[in-house]
């Protein structure tokens, strides 16, 4: 009797045995094929063929049938590789974590199936015979089609002139029109984030401002405008470039300041790798950032599959790119969720900015993208590129120890300088103002030359702290043991953890007084105060209050760009990967922020960010200043800041990395434990918490710290602890874990999974 064995991708997440369909050879069926099969007594739902194997077929039990064969295959035998590697490795669910990778819609019962030129459902078919018969005869044939690409429906912009329209829909498409010329409508609704654009489009046409055609023959030809490398990024591009050509794996960091030209060998390393008619991604940390970096390779890679990709695009847009990067030479430009496209023949990896955090995910399935990357690129035999002015301090000592090849761009590409970086020391300050009288005269000076300043203040809001005038009790979110925010402008309370708010004033809970007092100064009130100073221009402001979307971030940085705004003010997204001609002055007001955080790499962290934010100083002609408010100069850390010395930043802190055990030097491993607040059997959790882990630790070889309180002790309604492993063995992380799971469950003190969570956070980027 032949068996198919079935990963289902929704709860429970199980492997089950089923027979194959009515009509189907199990030959025909492939591993990595999306089937629908029966669950329970009247349930169907998707799963994924792991494997086909025969058993006796005297064997006693009753096994159901497979439904209906969907797509031959989904996914491949490298996919399945990955997806076992990441079960592996982080110790996890091989179901669950396939089900958390696979973009959403394949999870689901295909509304519609193409049979030949004829639209069923799933219903339809299974409800008559004839109709299965005529779907396994065409499936069989590869005739079945679960998508309608309308990716050959091209939209143009016939008016170029017009300027403002009705209809924010409509204003956005011409928009994007004015930019990209010529866009197939998938491009306009993955752009738009918009389900249904039909309406505005049809409008538009019947106005006579586009024109909606169909190019039968859509040339797949690569073309590119006319760049030119200088010496040193031609050098580098030409030695990576060798390794494309001979099809090895190999991992390169290219570590190049800001303003160096990385991107121009980024380019030149895609277009070879696509001439190879090969596939390449480029991952970028953020959404508005690969947005920007996809924009400006259109313009200058002319070529049909170059495709924008994150994790919240419409659904049957993920569903389209999905399926053309399993058969086609794609270029993807995206973000982490994008190494998750089943690409075909991938040749080039490169991972910009990769020192920045949010490459590791910590929502449902943990994962560090790098780690990913690494096993895509060597299971391609792919090239492995990561970029940045500031690598992570392991990518750099790696570099160093010869595992991975380095190369340098030292110099600005033209005649741009580095900036002049100046500390402002603030402990012996008078004035309880914003700024030091030094930097306000310097700004006032920048303003009047009609020059612009970009200002960085890690925290949104208007004020971070209220406290209660009559008591001194500070008023905190009743979820999160963190202070509330106060927003003027909507004149609320917020908490930045779980979105808590309350209206402005509360009554204190001590002692429910309504008289409260404001400590320290957020984005908001910043722009406030420049706004009375220079009533006469016009200043920005970029945060995410402000930021709700990713046109609007677009629309704020072009205003910018255009010198419609000559102050920007705004958090740590403005730091990264943005070009603005005219900017001359930069200013921190608060660099101690994150400096003294309990977390191993706070330092590397906060120098990371100041280097990306003197990088959006003086990028042409004039040579641009930034100055850093801070209120212990004395520390050396300032010394490589103001000096831009990350070599010697990164051997400082190696040093100190290396004499408190810390990564590079050994592996570490976070489990993170919670629960609930008003759970009863806390106590009892945490004492056999403790005992298990002293037990455990005897023959654990490294170190097992914990479990005590997370420096956030109380977030989400839930208290928090932490064990922190370090070793030099991932092996013998994951085998704690294992083991101490395995024994609180056998204890029944996990039985209440509602109530308790305990997560196996590998590498993790912060500790908090």
């Amino acid at each position: 009797m032949d068996v198919v064995k079935v990963f289902l991708l929704n709860s429970p997440y199980l492997k089950l045995d089923y027979l194959p369909p009515l009509e189907v050879q199990v030959s025909d069926l492939k591993i990595g094929s999306r089937v629908v099969v029966p669950l329970g007594k009247k349930r169907i739902c998707v799963g994924i063929v792991q494997s086909i194997c025969f058993l006796d077929s005297d064997c006693e039990f009753n096994l159901k049938r497979i439904v209906l064969p969907l797509e031959n295959p989904l996914i491949s035998e490298t996919y399945f590789k990955l997806i076992e590697d990441m079960s592996k490795r982080y110790a996890g669910n091989f179901a669950q974590i396939l089900s958390n990778v696979l973009p959403s819609i394949f999870k689901k019962i295909p509304r519609k199936i193409w049979i030949g030129s004829k639209v069923y459902s799933v219903d339809k078919i299974l409800s008559s015979d004839v109709d299965y018969t005529r779907y396994i005869t065409y499936w069989r044939e590869k005739k079945v089609y679960f998508f309608k690409d309308s990716d050959n429906f091209l939209v143009k912009l016939k008016n170029k002139s017009v300027k403002k329209i009705r209809g924010k829909i409509k204003q956005a498409i011409i928009d994007l029109l004015k930019e990209n010329n010529v866009l197939s409508i998938s491009e306009i609704k993955s752009f738009l984030a918009k389900k249904n654009i039909y309406s505005s489009l049809d409008k538009l046409e019947r106005e006579g401002l586009i024109v909606i055609f169909k190019e039968k023959t859509l040339q797949n030809r690569l073309s590119s405008v006319e760049y030119k490398l200088n010496n040193s990024q031609y050098n580098i591009a030409k030695e990576m470039e060798q390794v494309l050509t001979t099809h090895k794996f190999e991992t390169h960091l290219l570590h190049g300041i800001t303003g160096s030209g990385k991107t121009f060998v980024y380019l030149h390393l895609l277009k070879k790798c696509l001439e190879q008619g090969k596939s390449a991604i480029l991952l970028l940390p953020e959404v508005a950032l690969a947005w920007g970096m996809f924009q400006r390779l259109k313009k200058l890679l002319s070529y049909k599959h170059i495709y924008f990709y994150t994790g919240n695009l419409p659904d049957l847009e993920k569903q389209r790119i999905f399926y053309i990067s399993s058969h086609t030479p794609t270029l993807i430009i995206g973000t982490r969720s994008s190494i998750f496209l089943p690409f075909y023949k991938l040749g080039l990896i490169i991972v910009d900015e990769e020192h920045v955090e949010s490459y590791k995910q910590e929502q449902g399935i943990y994962y560090q993208t790098k780690e990913i990357v690494y096993f895509l690129a060597k299971q391609n035999n792919a090239l492995l590129l990561l970029g940045s002015a500031t690598p992570d301090i392991k990518t750099f000592y790696s570099a160093n120890q010869g595992n991975i090849f380095k190369h340098t761009l030292d110099k600005r590409f033209g005649l741009s300088l580095p900036p002049k970086i100046i500390v402002i020391d603030l402990k012996n300050k008078q004035n309880k103002d914003i700024f030091s009288q030094k930097i306000f005269d310097k700004l006032s000076d920048v303003i009047t030359k009609g020059e612009q300043v970009i200002i960085l203040h890690n925290r949104r809001g208007y004020c971070p702290i209220l406290y209660c005038s009559s008591c001194g009790n500070t008023i905190k979110c009743p979820s999160c043991d963190i202070s509330l925010t106060y927003h003027k402008k909507n004149n609320s309370l917020m908490c930045h953890y779980c979105g808590f708010k309350i209206k402005f004033p509360p009554i204190c809970s001590v002692c429910e007084s309504s008289n409260f007092s404001f400590y320290g100064e957020g984005t908001e009130k910043i722009e406030e105060f420049l706004k009375k100073k220079f009533p006469n221009i016009t200043i920005l402001r970029l945060d995410k209050d402000i930021v709700q979307s990713r046109h609007k971030f677009k629309e704020i940085l072009q205003s910018f760009e255009r010198g419609e705004g000559q102050v920007l003010i705004g958090t740590q997204m403005l730091s990264k990967g943005h070009d603005f001609a005219n900017v001359t002055l930069g200013i921190v007001l608060d660099g101690d922020l994150g400096l003294n955080f309990p977390d191993y790499r706070a330092r590397e962290r906060l120098f990371q960010l100041l280097v990306q934010l003197c990088g959006r100083v003086g990028r042409r002609d004039k040579r641009g200043e930034v100055y850093i408010q801070t209120r212990n100069k004395a520390l050396d850390f300032w010394n490589f800041v103001e000096n831009g010395d990350y070599i010697g930043f990164c051997k400082q802190e190696l040093k100190k990395r290396k004499l408190f055990d810390y990564p590079p030097f050994v592996n570490l491993g976070l489990i993170r434990v919670s629960f609930a607040r008003d759970w009863e059997e806390k106590d009892v959790f945490l004492d056999e918490l403790t005992k298990q882990c002293l037990i455990f630790a005897k023959n654990f070889e490294g170190k097992v710290l914990g479990p005590v309180p997370a420096p956030i002790y109380y977030l989400h309604s839930k208290y928090r602890y932490h064990i922190l492993l370090k070793s030099l063995q991932w092996s013998n992380i994951r085998t704690f874990f294992l083991n101490l799971k395995t024994n609180l469950l056998d204890k029944r003190v996990l039985s209440k999974k509602r109530q308790v969570q305990l997560i196996l956070d590998l590498d993790p980027v912060s500790i908090l």
